[in-house]
């Protein structure tokens, strides 16, 4: 997905991408109700009354065959105020961790999405379970790093930075 703020022949920037590789449950030639995934993106758009011109741009392996390609259900939301809500979550530990972090929220309200955003803004999806105030996300399969946690809820999102070292 692609964007531009300087009209339909203006310079595009790369707003996400999506492929086998961020995903290992695309990671098969066959895709079932477990792949799709839903995602939030923050777009670059500051000024009122302007246009914003989205491009999905296709691109295909030749190599690999697979069922193929949705993208359903586009939502725009304009937020004009910084919401003043605290945050769900309460602690974050282990820091540095190696392979889970263990997220303490504030109340147990149902968790609909957890990801992790590591320093160039690439978001990876990680398994994540909840019980109650906790939250254990699997991140044994990213590289040391700095990253932050996000954690969305029906009405809020919440993120919280952790250390990865190995």
């Amino acid at each position: 997905m692609e964007v531009s703020t300087n009209g339909e022949r203006g310079s595009y920037s790369v707003l996400e991408w999506w492929n086998s590789s961020r995903d290992a449950r695309w990671s098969d030639t066959t895709k079932g109700e477990d792949a799709w995934r839903t995602y939030t993106m923050v777009l670059p758009y500051e000024q009122k009354d302007d246009t914003l011109h989205f491009r999905l741009r296709f691109r295909s392996n030749a190599s690999r065959q697979s069922d193929g390609f949705y993208m359903d259900d586009l939502a725009f939301d304009y937020i004009n105020s910084v919401d003043e809500e605290q945050s769900a979550i309460s602690t974050i530990a282990p820091i540095p961790t190696s392979a889970f972090v263990n997220v303490t929220l504030q109340n147990d309200a149902p968790v609909t999405r957890c990801v992790v955003v590591d320093a160039q803004g690439t978001t990876h999806n990680v398994s994540w379970y909840q019980s109650g105030l906790s939250l254990i996300a699997n991140v044994q399969h990213l590289p040391q790093g700095v990253y932050t946690i996000a954690i969305d809820r029906t009405s809020s999102t919440s993120h919280s930075p952790f250390l990865i070292l190995r």
